[in-house]
């Protein structure tokens, strides 16, 4: 057999096993796979026609329907998480989170109960709850507002 042949071939099984953790029974699945297309290869003169033949001949929709079958053995990069990992952190960090907003909405509800009357009513009215200023904004936003019903538009 050529060595361009079987170098080809070489590469697809390295495709396969240095990205997947086969274990025995699916490597025997792939060896049996990887040996027939050695046989293939044998009756070639060179790298194209094998190439040309492989394409041409189901071992092609063999090979790569192992990529999709071994699916689950796919080797991880470093630091990447699992399913159960990622799940864990999704639910801790909603856990955080709610647990957050419940403490920064007691504290607010605490602060608004401790503060005076006065203050309460600034916070909730602004400045139409003071005496002589809220009167004229009360009055200006009457004015804008009659304005506006009968067509006065401000120009720009």
């Amino acid at each position: 057999m050529d060595a361009g042949i079987m170098q080809s071939i070489d590469a697809r099984r390295g495709a396969l096993y240095n990205h997947f953790d086969l274990p025995d029974d699916a490597r025997v699945r792939a060896e049996e796979l990887f040996g027939r297309m050695e046989e293939l290869g044998r009756g070639c003169a060179d790298r194209a026609a094998f190439e040309t033949a492989f394409i041409g001949s189901p071992l092609e929709a063999e090979y790569n329907a192992l990529f999709a079958d071994f699916a689950r053995y796919v080797i991880l990069p470093e630091g990447v998480p699992t399913v159960e990992e990622h799940r864990r952190e999704v639910a801790a960090s909603q856990a955080r989170s709610v647990v957050r907003g419940q403490a920064e909405r007691a504290v607010k509800s605490a602060v608004v109960r401790a503060m005076p009357d006065w203050l309460h009513d600034l916070r909730t009215y602004g400045v139409y709850n003071i005496p002589v200023i809220g009167r004229l904004f009360s009055a200006m936003n009457t004015a804008n507002v009659l304005g506006r019903l009968f067509g006065r538009r401000k120009k720009e």
